[in-house]
C-alpha cells in the first residue's frame, strides 16, 4: 500500500523490470485497505512515516485480521531512536540494523499453534 502516485507507478515498475510475480503493490490507505477481506502475505513491507501511529495500526491489523501466511516475513523500517517497534506477540525480530537515522527489521511470524 502506498498513497503517493508516483512511489506507486516506480514500485509497479520495478515490479515489472524484475518480473515479479504474485507481488502487487495498491494506491490507497493501509488501514483501510487492512479493514477488507484478508489473502494471506507471505512477504510485508511496512515503512510507515516515522512521525505516524501507522506502524503501531498495522501490525495489529496485519495479524488480527488474519493478512499474514503462516511463516511471513515482515520487513519494518521505523525511526532508529525509538527503537525497536512493539509487535504482536507472534513476532519475532531476526535481523535488526541502523543506517543513519533509520531503523530496519526483519521479523519472522511463528504460525498460531506456537510452531515456527
Amino acid at each position: 500500500m502506498e498513497q503517493d502516485p508516483v512511489a506507486v507507478r516506480e514500485l509497479r515498475a520495478r515490479l515489472a523490470e524484475w518480473r515479479a510475480t504474485g507481488a502487487r503493490v495498491e494506491q490507497g490507505d493501509a488501514v483501510r485497505f487492512l479493514a477488507g477481506t484478508a489473502v494471506p502475505f507471505d512477504i510485508v513491507f511496512l515503512d510507515p512515516p516515522f512521525a505516524s501511529d501507522l506502524l503501531e495500526q498495522t501490525t495489529r491489523l496485519l495479524e488480527e485480521r488474519h493478512w499474514l501466511a503462516a511463516h511471513a516475513l515482515i520487513y519494518v523500517e521505523t525511526d532508529a531512536h525509538a527503537g525497536p517497534p512493539a509487535l504482536p506477540a507472534q513476532w519475532a525480530v531476526t535481523k535488526a540494523k541502523q543506517a543513519g537515522a533509520v531503523g530496519y527489521y526483519l521479523i519472522t511470524r511463528e504460525r498460531g499453534d506456537g510452531v515456527q
